[in-house]
């Protein structure tokens, strides 16, 4: 883990809070995006794919300015902390949702599950997996935001995006999110992700169905699945595909976001034992292999061994208000290690 921020002030100043603090990381990221961008052998090869690229991130950051106005500011802000123009923070997030590949920039295509209180401590848990190229090296950061205008949380991020993968904010309410591949993504009425929709959730959302009810109505792209919890207990997610939305709702206590149908069925099993999921049984979950214990197989939990690889598991306490982080292979990772991190008792709704 890179470490913790502290985000304060208005959009532009939280987005400028974590360019400046991740600078570097952000600067190597780009580096990486541009090289595999334009990479090619043949100079009409490489001017064809930067002319692709450019249309592209023009259309993306068009949509944030539209639909994620306050997102498109704070990632200006994080622009300006990095030195470096907003068009070009936008790549990634291009490369990262809209290519159908895999690419080995993919960091968001991990597991996703939500514990209601029937099958949790007595109160409903988010948990998660990350998956990254088995060439790269885990990039994550724990943000602390306090927004002027909306209430405070506490995220998983990637230094470059101005959205989280998994928070919790103040009034109890936590969301988790995962990404599929979208070849189109920039031909949709929305060419920005949904992936954006977590971080106006934390913002603005008090419990899960005010959150349901958002992200019916916003336009969004891509290929997302979107997990939420509060502290009232109740759990529900939702699916993006494009201009259509899915409603989830748990099944025997679960409920499983986007994943291969082999993985899906793998976890299913591994919880079936389980009559009451903790974090620690839920860790225990995410370290299954698949079936012979073959951990590259599509059904495997913990995977690695092949080109994409489980580098990191995450859990969301809503009731705590508390994010865990653990970093590495879950089989091979003991859970003391984990890093736990939570909003201060003033700040919380309850």
């Amino acid at each position: 883990m890179i470490g913790r921020i502290e985000c304060k002030g208005a959009p532009r100043d939280l987005g400028f809070d974590q360019g400046s603090a991740l600078r570097d990381s952000v600067r190597e990221e780009l580096k990486i995006v541009e090289r595999e961008t334009v990479g090619g052998r043949f100079g009409w090869l490489r001017l064809s794919r930067r002319r692709a690229a450019r249309r592209r991130v023009a259309t993306v950051e068009r949509d944030l300015l539209r639909f994620f106005p306050q997102q498109a500011d704070r990632l200006a802000g994080m622009a300006a902390g990095v030195r470096c123009s907003r068009k070009r923070l936008v790549g990634p997030l291009v490369r990262e949702f809209s290519d159908g590949t895999e690419t080995g920039l993919r960091v968001t295509g991990g597991l996703l599950l939500a514990v209601d209180p029937k099958r949790g401590p007595g109160h409903p848990l988010l948990g998660g997996t990350v998956d990254l190229s088995a060439k790269r090296s885990m990039l994550l950061a724990l943000r602390h935001s306090q927004p002027d205008h909306g209430m405070a949380s506490i995220e998983l991020v990637l230094p470059w995006m101005a959205s989280g993968l998994a928070g919790v904010n103040e009034a109890g309410f936590g969301i988790a999110v995962a990404s599929g591949p979208s070849t189109d993504l920039h031909q949709q009425v929305c060419a920005a992700s949904g992936i954006h929709l977590l971080q106006d959730c934390l913002q603005s959302c008090d419990g899960v169905e005010k959150a349901i009810e958002w992200c019916s109505k916003r336009p969004a792209g891509g290929v997302v699945s979107l997990l939420f919890a509060d502290a009232s207990g109740e759990v529900a997610g939702i699916v993006i595909k494009g201009d259509r939305r899915t409603v989830l709702r748990p099944d025997s206590g679960l409920l499983v976001g986007l994943s291969h149908p082999d993985r899906r069925r793998t976890l299913e099993i591994a919880c079936r034992d389980r009559p009451a999921l903790n974090v620690e049984q839920l860790h225990s979950v995410f370290s299954t292999h698949s079936e012979g214990g073959v951990q590259v197989r599509s059904g495997s939990v913990c995977r690695h061994g092949g080109p994409t690889e489980t580098q990191a598991s995450f859990y969301v306490d809503v009731e705590k208000r508390e994010l865990t982080l653990l970093e590495g292979r879950p089989c091979e990772t003991d859970l003391a290690q984990k890093q736990t991190f939570g909003l201060a008792v003033s700040e919380s709704a309850g």
